[in-house]
């Protein structure tokens, strides 16, 4: 799915889930992870009261969890 679209955008919806989509090695966000990182920080900026679940595992290779590197990204979006 290269351009995902919201669901019916006349309903506010009871919460946002954030998926992961990978990390790099060194800890890094993909340029695709990040679009859909600050795509979520867009709407999360009109619809503050909507609440968002972060997902995202650790891989053997990867320094660190992704929902945490995906949070933080968000926060600074």
């Amino acid at each position: 799915m290269n351009n995902p679209k919201l669901a019916d955008e006349s309903v506010t919806p009871e919460y946002v889930i954030l998926l992961g989509g990978g990390m790099r090695k060194d800890g890094t966000l993909p340029k695709s992870v990040k679009y859909r990182v600050e795509t979520t920080a867009r709407y999360l900026k009109e619809h503050q009261q909507v609440p968002v679940v972060v997902s995202g595992g650790k891989r053997e290779y990867q320094p660190y969890p992704e929902a945490p590197a995906l949070k933080q990204y968000l926060v600074e979006c």
